[in-house]
């Protein structure tokens, strides 16, 4: 597959579909042919995403990434799989934690696991939602109530007035990604 060319007006016709922003000094591609690739910075072919039907961004040197089998897990850039793709649903690292979810019985269960697909907090139904750690804290909800959860599954901050949270990072659009 040849790389993408730098200016859209000179790529060849069909070159790619779609990407998503440049993380880490790469980007993943949406081929012609309908493959998930990654490009580097100079837009040359890293890997292609054999196997993978939907991709996220490139975070802390891993991408998470939907199998045929609809299930989610997290590959390295040369498309090896770290975190066995198990889960219903996964958020994208931050500060080397990934919240991730799985539905057991139709009851959707949160969890949050650390870069080598290990249990930081079991997955539990005891949450609502869960967001991506920013600052050593995720939000959360639970039974209508909001606040923030440590890693050590401390609720350190939460009221049952507050009706809405943003996350409390500058870089909030980290956890805000389509997929592919």
């Amino acid at each position: 597959t040849p790389p993408v060319p730098a200016h859209r007006d000179s790529r060849p016709a069909g070159a790619y579909r779609s990407g998503y922003r440049f993380r880490e000094g790469h980007v993943v591609v949406r081929l012609s042919e309908g493959q998930l690739a990654i490009l580097d910075s100079n837009l040359n072919l890293v890997k292609t995403l054999v196997g993978i039907q939907e991709a996220g961004s490139l975070s802390e040197g891993l991408i998470k990434v939907k199998n045929s089998d609809g299930l989610w897990g997290f590959t390295n850039l040369e498309n090896q799989e770290v975190v066995r793709s198990k889960y219903f649903n996964v958020n994208s690292y931050r500060e080397g934690l990934a919240i991730v979810m799985q539905k057991v019985e139709g009851e959707l269960l949160h969890g949050v696991i650390d870069k080598q697909g290990n249990e930081v907090i079991p997955m539990t139904s005891k949450y609502d939602y869960l967001t991506s750690f920013s600052e050593g804290l995720c939000v959360f909800e639970k039974d209508g109530r909001i606040g923030y959860l440590n890693a050590e599954r401390k609720e350190v901050i939460s009221s049952d007035d507050w009706r809405r949270s943003e996350e409390h990072s500058l870089n909030s659009s980290h956890d805000v990604e389509s997929r592919m």
